[in-house]
């Protein structure tokens, strides 16, 4: 009976810990619908020129003319072998902020406010990109970090 009970716990446990995260899912406006975010991955390679900074519990890559943030209280880390990079499409840091507009846009034009007036709001500038969820890859000589993080800075 403990075995039974035990495997369920497990079981539970890992159900939860399995569902998408609430920063996965952006919006809108407020209360509007909330959309999944698409995972980006960006690989940060020191020898381009990236600077790699670690601060009170936060690691800052400057990247190209963009800034991501891991929190280690907010994110999570983890190591792929080197593989994982043959099977993932790397965005080009630059690129990136085009493809936040167009997806925007795209995005834009299937909500009910667009069918009704035909409008697309101009793309919000801030500090903050809420759209894509990012992943810095480092790579190393025998696996690669992932780091879950923040896109904070751009230079539009």
């Amino acid at each position: 009976m403990k075995k039974k009970i035990y495997l369920l716990l497990l079981l539970v446990i890992n159900l939860i810990s399995a569902q998408e995260k609430e920063n996965d899912y952006f919006i809108f406006y407020k209360g509007g619908e909330k959309y999944l975010k698409p995972i980006k991955y960006v690989l940060y390679n020191k020898s381009e020129g990236n600077i790699k900074r670690e601060k009170e519990g936060k690691v800052f890559f400057n990247i190209a003319s963009e800034r991501f943030v891991f929190d280690q209280g907010k994110h999570k880390m983890d190591t792929c072998s080197l593989h994982f990079l043959n099977e993932i499409k790397i965005e080009n840091a630059i690129a990136l902020r085009d493809n936040e507009v167009t997806f925007y846009k795209n995005k834009v034009k299937k909500t009910k406010s667009y069918k009704k007036t035909g409008f697309i709001n101009p793309f919000p500038i801030s500090n903050v990109h809420p759209y894509f969820k990012i992943y810095i890859l480092e790579k190393t000589d025998k696996e690669v970090i992932k780091y879950e993080s923040d896109w904070e800075y751009s230079d539009f």
